[in-house]
């Protein structure tokens, strides 16, 4: 139908696009992994007594976007399906406007929308939960990390392991490295969310290709 065409035009190829822009940003994609390969190299050869604080990092993140996979494939799923439900009531509505007008159904129609867009917005919320945990997790993976940090090069530099330069330099790059997994998360996630919108968009072209 044309109205699920509209909705994959209009929600599912929007959806891969950014992704596909999304990787090229500041935080994303390819610079996040050199950021997060040469944190880890800069770290590893100030000091190879900071390994638990380099684990620490890429295990509450990779913690973290398990959690997300989790509790976020159901929600994510039944977004979409709304989303896409709703966009595609608006659009067969607008597509036969003379139609509803000339049945005197614009009541019907706008009934139609809100059931739709209510159903939306509660997989939103549902969606929403999940992105708000998988935050709250990496802050706290976040500052968990700095506090291991400062507590680790703290016992170094008291038994004469390491001077208190090489700590606060090492603070510098957690940062960056936080913030580079942090970014690899969020890609990971994305990418998921582009693989499902494309594939919805082959399952609609196939639909049509076997129609025809």
């Amino acid at each position: 139908p044309a109205s699920d065409l509209t909705a994959a035009l209009a929600g599912d190829l929007e959806t891969v696009r950014a992704f596909a822009f999304a990787c090229t940003s500041r935080d994303r994609g390819p610079r996040a992994v050199l950021e997060a390969a040469g944190a880890v190299a800069v770290l590893t050869a100030l000091s190879w007594r900071l390994g638990p604080v380099l684990a620490a990092v890429i295990a509450s993140a990779g913690a973290g976007a398990a959690l997300y996979r989790v509790q976020a494939r159901g929600p994510e799923a039944a977004l979409a399906a709304a989303a896409g439900r709703m966009r595609g009531v608006a659009a067969q509505a607008f597509a036969g406007i003379a139609t509803v007008r000339a049945c005197a159904a614009e009541g019907a129609e706008a009934a139609r929308f809100d059931a739709a867009s209510s159903s939306a917005a509660a997989a939103g919320r549902v969606a929403g939960r999940a992105k708000a945990n998988l935050e709250a997790f990496t802050r706290a993976g976040i500052h968990a990390s700095l506090l291991l940090l400062f507590a680790l090069g703290g016992a170094l530099v008291n038994k004469g392991l390491a001077a208190p330069g090489l700590i606060l330099s090492a603070v510098g790059f957690v940062y960056s490295l936080v913030y580079a997994v942090s970014g690899l998360v969020a890609t990971g996630i994305d990418g998921r969310r582009a693989a499902s919108a494309f594939g919805r968009v082959r399952a609609l072209l196939a639909a049509s290709a076997a129609e025809t």
